[in-house]
């Protein structure tokens, strides 16, 4: 299997590179990272960061692997933090293997200040996860720190209650947002590929590491 990771606000690849090389040895899985437009040292025209821009560098990591060869069904959308809003919105658009969702948002506004200013602000909200679940067809897989204060653990109950296709959730506890061992976070995320490769009789194998 491949999985198609997005990473955490104020991150870059050069930052994530030792969390998704051990990601990719320890489960097995290839693992193709990518990062934000105007995250890290890419260039581009408008590269300010925005959401219309992790969006698009998404739709772009995933039409590379597509491009080279890689069997749309074989690969697991991983997201973790803000980067399950482009994780989402992606999973909801294509039919991919499964949808991992580590410390997920459902949507920025509702993180920030809770469910009582949600509609008044939607219209500024953004990654707007708890609209695009409901369109996920792929098995969902939610992990999330019971005490994190960065984005509370609602966040991560509230998406699980609205996904289709829902697996058993990862809710970690006395671990926050960023501190949840890596070990730990590994073990679930092989427990949840060997689910799926258990489903149609594919099998790891040693992984590598893609990064575009």
């Amino acid at each position: 299997m491949t999985l198609l990771f997005s990473h955490g606000n104020a991150e870059d690849i050069a930052l994530h590179l030792p969390f998704v090389t051990a990601l990719a040895h320890r489960t097995g899985a290839d693992v193709f990272s990518y990062e934000y437009v105007g995250y890290g040292p890419s260039r581009f025209k408008d590269c300010v960061p925005s959401e219309r821009g992790c969006y698009r560098a998404i739709n772009a990591a995933w039409a590379y692997l597509i491009a080279h060869g890689v069997d749309p069904t074989t690969i697991v959308i991983y997201g973790r933090s803000i980067g399950t809003g482009p994780s989402v919105d992606l999973a909801s658009r294509v039919e991919a293997k499964g949808l991992i969702l580590q410390s997920p948002i459902d949507s920025a506004i509702r993180c920030a200040l809770g469910y009582g200013s949600s509609l008044a602000l939607r219209p500024i909200d953004i990654f707007v996860n708890y609209e695009k679940m409901a369109k996920v067809s792929s098995r969902v897989f939610i992990m999330h720190g019971t005490d994190d204060d960065v984005v509370p653990l609602r966040c991560g109950r509230a998406l699980q209650k609205l996904a289709r296709h829902s697996t058993d959730p990862a809710w970690i506890p006395g671990y926050g947002h960023n501190d949840i061992p890596h070990d730990t976070v590994f073990h679930h995320v092989g427990v949840f590929l060997d689910a799926l490769a258990g489903g149609d009789g594919l099998s790891l194998r040693p992984g590598g590491l893609f990064s575009s």
